[in-house]
């Protein structure tokens, strides 16, 4: 049995938000980097270095996802690196990390 449009659409919308919340959390330390150095305390050039762990991550998410896609579902897996994401984020923001 073949999809309806309806089922398209939602998956289609489903896939988008959770790509778009991935990239906004990945482009939010770069963006505001250069203004909050000061304040923070560390060298705006240290962004390559978050740049990199998040290169870092998505090889290593995709490495590890092969079997897991299969198991949970490719929209449960994609929630639960939205989820990853928003801790990375929180964790940025409280200014923990070295």
């Amino acid at each position: 049995m073949s999809p309806s449009t309806v089922q398209v659409l939602r998956a289609l919308a489903a896939t988008l938000l959770i790509q778009s919340m991935v990239t906004m959390t990945s482009l939010t330390v770069p963006v505001f980097a250069p203004a909050a150095a000061d304040d923070v305390g560390v060298d705006a050039s240290a962004i390559g270095i978050f740049a990199s762990l998040i290169y870092l991550g998505a090889m290593t998410a995709s490495l590890l996802s092969g079997g897991l896609v299969p198991r949970f579902g490719a929209i449960r897996m994609s929630q639960a690196g939205v989820v990853i994401s928003m801790i990375g984020i929180a964790l940025t923001s409280t200014a923990l990390w070295p």
